[in-house]
């Protein structure tokens, strides 16, 4: 089991990362060794996450905030990677 001090020092380096521009796709945000913790601090399975990740237009807005919060960085930043996420599949033509 991790520890919160561990959750706390992976969440700093991933909000670091997006804050710098190196996290550029709402998919990185989760590729990133936080995808436990973060769904543990949303109470959210993993195939819950899934379904979120592959139709972006799906996720909340309390999930949005929590997920901002713990990566200590703008709401906005967390809701322009959904944004982005989901014009793309617009672009690729699948359906939102």
């Amino acid at each position: 089991m991790r520890s919160q001090k561990t959750d706390n020092a992976d969440y700093n380096r991933v909000g670091h990362l997006l804050r710098t521009g190196f996290i550029k796709e709402l998919d990185e945000v989760f590729d990133t060794g936080i995808r436990k913790a973060i769904l543990q601090d949303m109470k959210m399975s993993y195939k819950t996450l899934g379904r979120r990740l592959d139709d972006p237009g799906t996720f909340k807005v309390k999930e949005i905030i929590i997920i901002a919060d713990r990566l200590k960085v703008e709401r906005t930043a967390i809701l322009q990677l959904v944004f982005q996420a989901a014009d793309g599949m617009r672009k690729k033509g699948k359906k939102l």
